[in-house]
């Protein structure tokens, strides 16, 4: 990484990429060597290092690419960031996944499934993680200018190979206690990225939240495919948001089928930049909702509908659109509870019928829900026999009409026999006491007698 790789040719461009203007005589083309653009002199004024290009010597970078910099920097040093060990932000992550857990447990029951794991894997998933290093390797090739530089600065201290090792010992983990997992891009990549932030026994923690609790399992443990509902129920979002017009939808299907299943399996990687990632992946863990990674899929695409309309079928050149353009801010004022409804005054909904759609296809997607909330309410409340809380009526508050009177019918009916049995027992008590008076009536009697 130490020598100048050699540049891509120039594109001729009209006006600065950044400031607009465009370009003269008086006012020359110059290139950022680290996002490729092409500024003016003002505008890519600065020199930096570039990450892959010259460790050595500085080139331009452009003001955007200075204050990403600037940014990347500001995280390692302000959340104390170190490849493989816990960092500021593993405190925030942990306030939401644990339950009543400390992390010396997590950190326990890691270690103890890494020391079983290492004479009982299968030889298979033995066989699987010799991958990892081929992988790694195509993962870190494909990194987009931020990623490389953020890894960089992450890993350089690393022994050769280090990074790997770090790696094989989670995913070495994962596969012993769930056999089924395969090794794909998506899982190795989410685990990687990671390890930048926390030690290998948290990450192991937060990768099984990720496949358990967002809804990322297909992807991390099959490698699955975006279905075609999944499209269909993308493109009601869309609808839904007034940057959309009517006109574009299908130019909007387009870019779903395009590019939603890589954005939502492998969660924005080379999309946007390092920043972005790490709301994307604050956000989703925060709340806890697959559906705030769909958002995010939605609003980048009717951010960038121009852009696909006039080069859809240029990948690199869309993609460079969107980590060029995409900051944490946009994110951060999308998905907030403030600009979510002031966004919802601008929105038009096209027709009842495709309310009633969505709303139909959201009710068959929380089928599944529906049916661990019923045997959480069955266990919880008639087989453990605990007390009827606002947890408990907030669950039954969401099920159907149907489902409630079901529930309801049988706490009424578990309600009704343990009162039943609570009388019987007085009832019983009454009666023994009463016997025990007779007798001690009697006993005094032959006493007198």
């Amino acid at each position: 990484m130490s020598t100048i790789k050699k540049p891509l040719p120039r594109p001729k461009q009209q006006r600065c990429e950044i400031c607009q203007r465009n370009f003269s005589l008086l006012l020359q083309q110059h290139q950022c060597k680290r996002c490729k653009r092409a500024v003016c002199f003002d505008c890519g004024k600065f020199k930096a290092i570039i990450v892959d290009y010259d460790l050595k010597t500085q080139h331009r970078c452009c003001i955007i690419c200075k204050e990403e910099q600037l940014a990347i920097q500001d995280i390692i040093t302000k959340e104390q960031l170190s490849f493989n060990k816990n960092s500021l932000i593993t405190n925030q992550w942990l306030r939401y996944s644990l339950d009543n857990v400390r992390e010396q447990d997590l950190i326990d029951e890691y270690y103890t499934i890494l020391g079983q794991s290492k004479n009982n894997l299968p030889a298979s998933a033995a066989e699987e993680l010799k991958s990892i290093q081929v992988i790694l390797n195509q993962i870190r090739n494909q990194y987009n200018y931020s990623m490389k530089e953020f890894d960089y600065y992450l890993t350089k201290d690393l022994m050769d190979n280090m990074s790997a090792i770090f790696l094989q010992s989670v995913l070495q983990c994962l596969l012993f206690k769930n056999p089924n997992i395969q090794i794909n891009q998506n899982l190795v990549q989410m685990t990687y990225f990671l390890l930048y932030f926390h030690s290998s026994p948290l990450v192991f923690h937060f990768i099984n939240c990720f496949r358990e609790e967002i809804s990322l399992g297909r992807f991390l443990d099959q490698n699955d495919q975006i279905k075609e509902y999944e499209i269909d129920f993308l493109l009601e979002i869309g609808k839904k948001n007034y940057l959309i017009e009517p006109t574009d939808l299908l130019y909007f299907r387009k870019y779903l089928e395009r590019h939603a299943e890589k954005m939502l399996s492998n969660t924005f990687f080379n999309f946007v930049n390092v920043q972005c990632l790490i709301f994307i992946y604050d956000h989703v863990l925060k709340f806890r909702d697959y559906f705030e990674l769909e958002k995010i899929a939605t609003l980048i695409g009717s951010l960038y509908l121009n852009e696909f309309k006039q080069k859809g079928l240029d990948d690199e050149y869309f993609t460079n659109q969107i980590i060029k353009n995409t900051k944490p801010s946009i994110l951060k004022e999308y998905l907030s509870k403030e600009d979510r409804i002031r966004l919802n005054d601008k929105r038009q909904t096209y027709s009842k019928s495709e309310d009633l759609f969505l709303l139909q296809f959201q009710h068959k997607m929380d089928n599944q829900n529906e049916t661990k909330q019923i045997l959480y309410l069955l266990d919880d409340c008639l087989l453990k026999k605990q007390p009827l809380n606002n947890h408990h009526k907030q669950l039954i508050s969401q099920l159907n009409q149907k489902q409630q009177q079901i529930i309801n019918d049988l706490l009424k009916l578990n309600y009704n026999k343990a009162k039943e049995q609570d009388e019987s027992q007085l009832y019983h008590k009454i009666e023994t006491h009463s016997n025990s008076s007779t007798q001690i009536k009697f006993d005094k009697s032959e006493l007198v007698d």
